[in-house]
Formats: structure tokens, sequence, C-alpha cells
């Protein structure tokens, strides 16, 4: 492995994102709206990649389909996110009790919720970067299994948040009332259709990448899908979500965890 290259893609990635994240905290900060940082989540990678596909004068087609998979998802997300956020105009309320409870509120911000944010995009875009330091010829079998698994996961997020979007205007449309939970569609499959879908995306991203047995590339490769794995689960999707739900919903959350998966979704249910 080239392991020069591989430290300067990621230096550089690194550079891009902090300096466009620090564009972002500019109009967060001002605004008093740090919910901002979910519309430049999808940015970020679009940017990026962008910034990588620049320091490759030649790339192959598999750099460019790897491009092409992260801009498609990260423009849909970004739309889908920027959409509801300029529709609103009050701070998310994941983000607004962090302004009474910490001190010195915009500093801390620009760090934790910024610059958190483009270095966890970086980690997440190994599978990427890492190829990009080391290209190769992936096999062909793995190149439409990677893309079959990408494609999965895309379907799961964009209709599974169709879905949502449809239901909070009109829960009637799928056979329930205002005031229950989403259980229809692909959320009875799975709690977390969106969230399935993402994680699902970026292991498909890393398949795409094996081109070679090499152990300690295969590793670095796997940061990405692991961290976004990890986050969504532990840290910023299903645990956040899930308390929020038991919270609202007491016992109607308790029987849809009893009868539908958390994270993978069960195809076979009737």
């Amino acid at each position: 492995m080239n392991l020069f290259f591989l430290f300067t893609l990621t230096a550089i990635s690194l550079i891009v994102a902090l300096l466009f994240e620090s564009l972002v905290s500019v109009y967060g900060i001002r605004k008093s709206r740090n919910d901002i940082a979910d519309v430049a989540w999808g940015s970020v990678f679009v940017v990026i990649a962008l910034a990588m596909l620049f320091l490759i004068p030649y790339p192959n087609y598999i750099v460019k389909l790897m491009i092409v998979l992260i801009l498609v998802w990260g423009l849909r997300l970004t739309l889908h996110i920027g959409t509801r956020h300029f529709a609103k105009d009050k701070e998310d309320p994941r983000y607004a009790p962090w302004r009474e409870e910490w001190q010195w509120v915009k500093t801390r911000s620009y760090f934790q919720v910024y610059l958190l944010q483009g270095v966890l995009a970086v980690l997440v875009l190994s599978s990427f970067i890492t190829y990009m330091s080391n290209p190769g010829m992936t096999p062909v079998v793995l190149i439409l299994l990677g893309l079959g698994v990408w494609i999965t996961g895309f379907v799961f997020e964009v209709v599974g948040d169709w879905q949502l979007g449809q239901f909070i205007k009109d829960p009637k449309s799928y056979g329930l009332q205002k005031g229950d939970l989403m259980t229809k569609g692909l959320w009875s499959m799975t709690r977390h259709p969106n969230y399935f879908g993402e994680m699902t995306m970026w292991w498909g991203i890393w398949i795409i990448s094996l081109w070679t047995l090499n152990p300690f590339y295969i590793a670095v490769s796997a940061i990405g899908p692991i961290v976004i794995t990890y986050l969504l689960v532990y840290v910023s999707g299903v645990a956040k979500t899930e308390q929020y739900w038991k919270e609202k919903y007491g016992d109607k959350f308790e029987e849809y965890e009893k009868t539908t998966n958390k994270i993978i979704p069960n195809f076979f249910k009737k």
C-alpha cells in the first residue's frame, strides 16, 4: 500500500471537510440554528468527493462509480433535509436544549457540532479514500454485489423517508390515525428503514473498493462503514429516535418494538 498517498489524501480530505464545515458554522451560529449541520451532512461528502476527483487526473471507472454513488446519496439527502430545515423557523429540538445546557455555546458548537462532523465524514469515506490512494481492478462480481447492496440501501432510505413524509401529511392514507406511530410500508419490516438504508449504502461502497486481499487495506477501508453503523445505531440515529418514541408513544412503541425488527428488515413478514 502507498501509505504516503493514503495519508496525503486523508489530510487533504480533512482540510476540505473542516473548511466546508467552518463555512456552514457561520450560518448556523449567526442564525442560532445548529441543525443546519444535518443539512450539511450529505453536502460535506459531495464536496470532499469532488475535491478528490480534481486530484486524480485519470480516475478509473471504479473511482467514477464511487463518486457517482456518493453524489447521488449526498445531494438527495441534502435536498431532503434542507427542504425541512428551511421550512421551519425554529431550531430542531435535538439541538435547542444545548443553548441552555452549554457554556460558551458558540465555541462549543463550532468544535463539537461542525468540526466533529467534518472529522466523522472523512472517517466514513475511508473506503473511497483508501481505494483512491491504492487503486486496482475490483473483480466484476464484487462490483455488482457492492452496487446491489448500495441500491438496496438507497431504496430503503429514499422510500422510507418518502413514506414517513406521506404519513406525517396524511396518516389515514396508511390506515393510521394522527398520533400513531408509522408502522406501515417499509416501516413494518424494520423500525428504521432510513438508517438501515444509509449504513447499507456505505457497506456497498466498501465492497466495491475490495480489489485486494491485503489485510491492512481491508481493515482501513472498513473503518467507514463500521463508523457510520456505530453512529447510526448507538449515537445519533436509532438510539435517540427510540428514546423519543418511548417517551412520546409509550405502550404503542412497546408493541411496535415487539413485532418489528430494530435494524435488519424482516423481508418475510406478513
